[in-house]
């Protein structure tokens, strides 16, 4: 896959391993999947006070990360588990999302 990295760090072997073992039809599930919740994981971390609860939903949306191969998401994730101040991650993780959808878009059409 020549799909440019954004400036994340991006497994792309991960979704022509998904291709392989289900097809696109599974991949396509996976990414329309994804791209719904994660822009609601990512409201929900913003709304939280509390850092449990942003914990505890940054390992929800850690495991699609991993799933899709989004290491730098996945990255960003983890600090917020590892007890960074997720209003601090916010951030980078909302500039990241949209690289990933980018990303996303980008290496379906080219596998």
């Amino acid at each position: 896959m020549s799909t440019e990295p954004l400036g994340l760090e991006f497994e792309p072997r991960i979704l022509h391993s998904i291709v392989k073992q289900g097809g696109k039809k599974k991949l396509d599930a996976l990414l329309t999947m994804f791209r719904r919740e994660a822009p609601i994981r990512l409201a929900e971390i913003e709304a939280t006070k509390d850092a449990v609860d942003a914990k505890a939903t940054a390992r929800v949306l850690k495991s699609s990360c991993a799933n899709l191969g989004l290491l730098g998401l996945e990255d960003l994730c983890d600090q917020i588990i590892s007890g960074r101040n997720h209003a601090q991650v916010l951030p980078e993780m909302k500039s990241s999302l949209n690289k990933a959808f980018l990303y996303l878009s980008q290496a379906r059409n080219s596998i």
